[in-house]
């Protein structure tokens, strides 16, 4: 249920759900498709000789087409010639090869292809946020989240079957210690704004995520209580520049008007928020679960999310406003536990993780970008929803396959 509103922060979480469903052909000559640049390799083409055809009359024909065998494969039945022609003459080379049916079973260009992820978790089908943020396509170029490291500023994260290997030790700002359990009671939030941010994907088990090969350093400024200070977010924030962590995922906030966003009620935090920035970081914040308006400005050194349902429509509990730099899934978010079972929840501090993915995986493809390239990515590149108000969505839904794919 929907916490109390308090002048300390609380989780941004509302209503749980404890069950879930878990759910031969003849030789063709037929004008191929038009390909881009990108899918081409460079002035080759591949040949399939007749089968008997004389070797001489093969070699005559192909150099009549301005050809040159430069590889030859066969697996005993079939031969193969990748063959090279001049730049600009594929299809030229193509149109000769393709009239000599006495020599030549069949042409093509020699198309490049890139891997194609089919993902197989059971809760993919459900994860109606992935696929509006369009993740699968920036899977597919290996846009992962491989190599980075995101500092989860939550209640402690335990290393459940979907986050196996990929959770450190890290910091628990109440006691000095390890960072890496949960002892909350109930529904353990930062495993499960986790697992929406990193949960391994294509294991067939529980739910996918875009960032599915980061590495979680967890800090729990929680300690199994309902509330944290400030004092836990700066030492937090502290030790994960300690750790030289550059994206921070916090799913932590107060009702408008006492947001992280307020610099003016906030003056010594936000310091230590824009420090974090300026030693190039982002930190990714859930807007908070008030349904209010939120007039703080709109800054670089905190990335504010919004909820938005399976529809595209802003939810009635997510705090809107000038903020807001994007929007991602909230309502009915379907992931694992701590416990490995599954849960529903409904939330802006599971819109924060999956924005923050995008970062990560964006980050993993294109290493050598600095916090402001990342972002502005992120902006360029975000989905508008329907009847889209900057005061909702802020630039839009994150789409990693389109800021992957255009750098």
């Amino acid at each position: 249920m929907r916490p109390k509103k308090q002048s300390v922060f609380t989780w941004g979480r509302l209503a749980l759900g404890l069950s879930l469903l878990m759910s031969a052909a003849s030789p063709s000559f037929a004008q191929p498709p038009a390909l881009n640049a990108q899918q081409k390799a460079a002035n080759t083409i591949l040949v399939m000789p007749h089968k008997g055809a004389d070797q001489d009359e093969i070699n005559d024909a192909l150099k009549n087409a301005d050809g040159t065998i430069i590889k030859t494969m066969s697996n005993g039945r079939l031969t193969c010639y990748v063959v090279q022609v001049p730049p600009n003459e594929v299809q030229k080379a193509m149109s000769a090869i393709s009239k000599d049916k006495k020599h030549f079973d069949g042409v093509q260009q020699n198309v490049l292809r890139k891997r194609n992820i089919s993902i197989n978790d059971p809760l993919y089908p459900q994860q109606y946020g992935l696929q509006q943020m369009n993740v699968a396509a920036g899977l597919n170029l290996k846009a992962d989240g491989k190599g980075i490291s995101v500092g989860v500023i939550d209640s402690g994260v335990v290393e459940n079957n979907d986050l196996v290997g990929r959770v450190d030790t890290g910091y628990n700002t109440i006691t000095g210690g390890a960072g890496n359990s949960d002892p909350t009671n109930g529904f353990q939030h930062g495993t499960f704004v986790s697992t929406c941010l990193a949960a391994t994907t294509n294991n067939n088990l529980f739910g996918a995520a875009a960032a599915n090969r980061a590495y979680i350093i967890p800090v729990n400024v929680f300690n199994g209580a309902e509330f944290t200070s400030d004092q836990d977010i700066i030492d937090a924030l502290f030790y994960l520049e300690g750790r030289h962590v550059k994206l921070v995922n916090m799913s932590i906030n107060s009702d408008v008007p006492n947001t992280f966003a307020n610099q003016s009620a906030n003056p010594v935090t936000f310091q230590a928020f824009i420090d974090f920035y300026n030693q190039g970081g982002l930190i990714f914040n859930s807007a908070g679960n008030d349904g209010q308006t939120d007039n703080s400005p709109r800054t670089q050194y905190l990335i504010v999310i919004s909820a938005i349902n399976a529809n595209e429509k802003i939810t009635n509990f997510s705090t809107r406003g000038t903020p807001l730099w994007f929007t991602a899934a909230g309502k009915n978010i379907v992931s694992s536990t701590a416990t490995n079972t599954v849960e529903i929840a409904d939330g802006t501090s599971f819109s924060s993780p999956y924005a923050c993915s995008i970062a990560a995986s964006i980050w993993s493809r294109n290493p050598g970008l600095t916090n402001a390239q990342v972002l502005n990515l992120m902006v360029n590149t975000a989905t508008k929803p329907p009847n889209y108000a900057a005061k909702r969505f802020g630039f839009g839904i994150p789409n990693l396959g389109a800021a992957v794919g255009s750098h």
